[in-house]
């Protein structure tokens, strides 16, 4: 009687571990459930992040690129002018050289001219 006495009292303690055991591997259950769900939770704001950062990272791609075209136009723009800044300057060099006795006899022309007209325009007036 004392054997089935303790037989009893080994198996009602090895049902205790069981059910204990049981309830442990519950709440580890419990647990590793919700911290899936952060995680799969976590990981879909990450994608969304992900895209998001995509889209703004091809956007400003998109923008320095055509700031880039833009300054290249600019850049082309500037040599094109100075280019022709000192083209200009050296027809104005071989002008002033060359034109020394030209712009004297186009000033004594002009002055001809209008003396000309001054003459035409106070005859005009006496006539009135």
């Amino acid at each position: 009687m004392y054997a089935r006495f303790i037989f009893q009292s080994c198996v009602f303690d090895v049902f205790l571990q069981i059910a204990y055991v049981e309830n442990q591997l519950q709440a580890y259950i419990s647990r590793t459930c919700h911290i899936h769900t952060r995680l799969l939770s976590t990981l879909d704001a990450l994608d969304a992040l992900q895209a998001l950062h995509n889209r703004e990272l091809a956007s400003e791609i998109h923008a320095t690129t055509r700031l880039s075209d833009k300054l290249d136009r600019y850049i082309n723009f500037v040599h094109a002018t100075e280019t022709e800044k000192e083209d200009l300057r050296d027809a104005v060099v071989q002008l002033v050289k060359k034109g020394g006795s030209v712009f004297m006899i186009s000033k004594r022309k002009a002055e001809s001219y209008s003396y000309g007209l001054l003459a035409t325009f106070s005859r005009n007036v006496k006539q009135l």
